[in-house]
């Protein structure tokens, strides 16, 4: 299983995180929302994410591997 180090930026806050491929990205929004990494103001929130490299929306029931994420990849958190 392999690890990858992603940048997350969402509003202003950008961190560098690190993931295993094969994880879920909604299991991973969730986990920082948890630990208040990530503020959402209304709890049922939808979330979009954006893949700088790939130019493109991401499915957040993807895992990492699924949506094509490499290490180093820039992601963007949207929410509506």
């Amino acid at each position: 299983m392999k690890a990858l180090m992603i940048s997350l930026k969402y509003n202003e806050e950008e961190m560098d995180i690190i993931v295993k491929e094969n994880q879920r990205i909604n299991d991973v929004i969730k986990v920082l929302k948890d630990n208040n990494m990530l503020i959402f103001f209304r709890e049922e929130t939808q979330v979009l994410i954006k893949s700088w490299r790939l130019e493109t929306i991401i499915n957040p029931y993807y895992t990492f591997k699924q949506a094509n994420i490499e290490n180093g990849d820039s992601l963007e958190i949207f929410i509506q």
